[in-house]
């Protein structure tokens, strides 16, 4: 009885020294993602303050999608400075072409299915 109480007393040990060593990572992340989030509704606020000679409509479309790019930029950047590999998450968003792209020489640095269509014989 006595070995299993010390047995979950290191884990809450374990647990709490993991928790003191991440919490700063996890706080600079929610600083960074509250930034995007302040810069996205002051981008909103501008956009829509403008008198551009352009329709209210458009000018309410380019709001809204600034302010989710940058909020989805800053989830990413905030992630990614509390450590979390979001590689998975760039791939998933479909931007795997900048990977395929970066040091291009002429030919494709890596093999893709949609990289080579062949032509549809009729």
């Amino acid at each position: 009885m006595d070995l299993a109480r010390e047995f979950n007393f290191q884990i809450f040990d374990q647990l709490l020294q993991q928790f003191v060593a991440l919490a700063p990572k996890i706080l600079t992340g929610l600083m960074v993602f509250f930034a995007f989030w302040v810069a996205s509704v002051m981008f909103r606020s501008i956009v829509l303050k403008l008198h551009w000679p352009v329709p209210g409509d458009i000018l309410k479309l380019a709001g809204h999608a600034g302010e989710i790019t940058l909020i989805v930029l800053g989830v990413l950047t905030g992630l990614g400075t509390m450590g979390i590999n979001i590689t998975a998450l760039v791939a998933g968003l479909g931007l795997t072409g900048f990977g395929c792209l970066q040091g291009y020489s002429g030919e494709p640095p890596c093999w893709h299915p949609l990289t080579y269509l062949p032509p549809i014989s009729p």
